[in-house]
């Protein structure tokens, strides 16, 4: 169901197939949008990229892209509710090529569990046709800072999360409720995930982050 293809910048690294896909259709416009903006050499040199959900995707593959072609540029890559893009390789490329990379995650969100790592957080479920799909396992970026809601909403505590070496997610983060989610999920594998957000409107996944609540409806680039 969900397939994993190889990223063409590195050995043995993969990403989820629909996610590059889909960027794929949008590099062009986002280059085009880019054109539009009168940057200095200074401003082209120092740019942030971020994005919610799945467009925190395209924020991932846009700073790529954007630091393979200006490698003198200091890039910051700040996501929010991001979900995993691809396997360990693939993590490491981001981190070393970006260097400043940071996701943000709230409560018990559910999209930053998307893909579906595995029961055993190491072996990927046996729902792909695909031999190279069931072999890919999907990790994080280690530098996670999630806010964990209070009842008082205007004063959430926030903790500085870093994974292991191996890109275990740290379970006391976002991650602590990851087997009951995967087993959710798991149960709703035939459903889509836009359905999932009509009928949960008022999940994690919106924030809010730092006080501000993301529109649900925001336009692409």
């Amino acid at each position: 169901m969900w397939d994993a293809i190889p990223y063409p910048h590195v050995k043995e690294g993969y990403i989820l197939k629909q996610f590059y896909e889909s960027w794929q259709e949008k590099e062009p416009l986002f280059w085009e949008k880019l054109k539009g903006f009168e940057m200095t050499n200074k401003l082209k040199n120092r740019l942030t990229f971020t994005g919610l959900g799945i467009g925190a995707v395209f924020a991932v593959l846009a700073a790529l892209e954007y630091k393979r072609k200006h490698l003198k540029a200091s890039i910051t890559l700040i996501t929010f509710g991001q979900p995993r893009v691809g396997n360990e390789l693939f993590v490491h490329y981001t981190e070393h090529l970006l260097q400043k990379v940071w996701r943000v995650t709230y409560g018990d969100d559910w999209m930053p569990n998307f893909p579906v790592e595995g029961l055993d957080r190491g072996q990927w479920w046996p729902l792909h046709k695909n031999p190279i799909s069931s072999r890919v396992i999907y990790r994080h970026f280690q530098k996670e800072i999630w806010i964990e809601p209070q009842c008082d909403c205007s004063n959430p505590k926030i903790y500085l999360c870093f994974h292991t070496a191996t890109l275990h997610e740290n379970e006391e983060c976002n991650a602590r409720n990851h087997l009951h989610r995967v087993n959710y999920l798991g149960n709703k594998l035939k459903d889509s995930l836009s359905s999932y957000k009509e009928s949960h409107p008022d999940d994690d996944h919106y924030g809010p982050y730092f006080g501000h609540t993301m529109f649900h409806n925001c336009p692409e680039f």
